[in-house]
């Protein structure tokens, strides 16, 4: 909380409007903090702007967001049209995403205990995926790294609309984040791709080996839960 309100209170100070594109509520208290705390500043500040956004979506699915609400600041829209904007199409960012260690999804409550441990011994590789109220979920599972990767590849090619720019993250796991975009760039030719990290918070509950794809496509719309 203390450092929201110094943050925020950093660019209120300097006269600037705030547009705060948080993780997805399923998985963080951000973004429900974050109203909190605008609540708070606006009767502190009442000639600045305070926008809070639920991305409904986390790690790089979250940052291509705010790629895409930089670029439209940087060609003139306002605070409130790209805030629009990114309402309007946050359900738009298509995440694909597999796991090395089960082990890690158990001591997340998102696994029973005995998928983990017969999971693991299998090679079992769950695809998880967010849906439109931001939760992650198991949506089919295969076995082995590379069928993980080629299913996702799959994914991206049946869901894509935008190939200006392909998002991957991986876990300490560099080479096997750049056989899945090899396996994507075979099926759909994005212009661009970026690979990054995942960060401690979803580094933490997904572990070592996790690889995700992130790409603007169809409007999500499924609804689904924990396995």
């Amino acid at each position: 909380r203390e450092q929201f309100v110094k943050t925020f209170k950093a660019y209120l100070e300097e006269g600037k409007d705030i547009l705060y594109i948080a993780c997805s509520s399923a998985l963080s208290g951000s973004f429900n903090l974050s109203v909190i705390i605008k609540k708070e500043l606006e009767e502190e500040y009442p000639d600045r702007k305070i926008v809070c956004i639920d991305s409904l979506c986390s790690s790089l699915g979250q940052g291509s967001m705010l790629i895409r609400a930089s670029q439209l600041r940087a060609e003139g829209k306002s605070l409130e049209e790209v805030a629009a904007y990114i309402e309007e199409n946050k359900l738009k960012v298509n995440q694909f995403c597999t796991v090395d260690n089960l082990n890690y999804l158990k001591r997340a409550g998102r696994v029973k205990a005995s998928s983990a441990f017969f999971g693991n011994i299998f090679g079992i590789r769950p695809i998880i995926i967010s849906d439109k109220q931001g939760q992650n979920y198991a949506v089919e599972k295969v076995k082995g790294p590379a069928k993980a990767r080629a299913r996702i590849a799959q994914l991206v090619s049946e869901t894509v609309e935008d190939t200006d720019c392909l998002w991957i993250v991986h876990a300490d796991c560099l080479e096997s984040a750049e056989k899945l975009r090899d396996c994507i760039l075979e099926l759909v030719p994005f212009k661009n791709v970026v690979i990054g990290t995942v960060g401690p918070g979803v580094g933490s509950s997904a572990g070592p080996g996790t690889i995700a794809a992130y790409c603007f496509g169809k409007e999500v719309t499924v609804v689904g839960g924990n396995e």
